[in-house]
């Protein structure tokens, strides 16, 4: 019986040894790929359109949530999609300030939205304060950005991940929150859903700051269902007139939406 040398058994285990590693990268790179659902809504200012309707993106795990928009804008080209920043990711300081828009409504909180009252008794003494123009602006129809600022003295974009904000218990940087733009995104299939606020989040169902004391929590003007799998069916649709994703859309607008509102919506795809 003829028997292998020991050159060549050295030879197939290397043989061996190499597939091994060509199976488990490749294994690797796809593991390292998710999905993440991404809307932007502007609901609040007018119950209008969102910017961003609900949208599915591939990226490595690990992206920013910077990286994940960047994305998105290769994605559609920048006519589309686009917006501005500012501080730092690498630092943890990133904030987006404003996406970009085809045009604003002539808008006022005060007398347009159903959460005014809670506004008012949130911040009694300085209810004229954070509606005075001189610390915030009405934009014209012709300005091409919803930012930070406009509307509301408190008035900026918030962003949840998978319905949930995670705030930090003391204010020790510009970003108080998971996620935030810096945040690194690993789990496959999250939603991610930038919101425009003017009342520091608890106008859009979470919870968050204290009007009159902003390094002090408190509690959502009421309770926002969960759409995270709505917009993930949404997004997986790919007939986007047919009934199922217009009424998605009508239930994604409704801020305050029931749950069962929602997994309605949802088991109509």
């Amino acid at each position: 019986m003829k028997t292998l040398s020991r050159r060549g058994l050295m030879l197939i285990l290397a043989t061996v040894l190499t597939l091994a590693i060509g199976v488990i990268a490749s294994e690797s790179v796809y593991a390292d790929n998710i999905n993440v659902y991404v809307t932007v809504e502007r609901t609040l200012i007018a119950n209008q359109d969102p910017i961003l309707e609900p949208y599915k993106v591939t990226v490595p795990s690990g992206s920013t949530v910077v990286d994940i928009l960047n994305q998105v804008r290769t994605n559609l080209g920048s006519s589309v999609f686009d917006y501005t920043m500012t501080g730092s990711v690498a630092n943890g300081t990133a904030y987006i300030r404003g996406f970009k828009v085809s045009g604003h409504p002539d808008f006022y909180y005060e007398d347009d939205y159903e959460f005014v009252d809670e506004y008012n008794d949130a911040c009694p003494m300085f209810e004229d304060f954070y509606w005075d123009p001189d610390y915030c602006n009405n934009p014209p129809l012709s300005n091409s950005w919803l930012q930070h600022g406009d509307f509301n003295f408190w008035g900026g974009w918030i962003v949840s991940a998978n319905n949930t904000i995670t705030w930090d218990e003391n204010a020790t940087s510009i970003d108080e929150s998971y996620p935030n733009a810096s945040s690194q995104i690993t789990q496959d299939n999250t939603v991610l859903r930038f919101e425009y606020t003017c009342a520091l989040a608890r106008d859009c169902g979470y919870d968050g700051w204290d009007l009159l004391m902003p390094d002090t929590q408190a509690e959502a003007f009421y309770t926002a269902a969960d759409k995270s799998a709505l917009v993930r069916a949404m997004a997986n649709e790919t007939n986007k007139t047919g009934a199922a994703y217009l009424n998605g859309l009508a239930v994604l607008k409704n801020m305050t939406a029931s749950q069962s509102t929602v997994n309605a919506a949802v088991n109509m795809f």
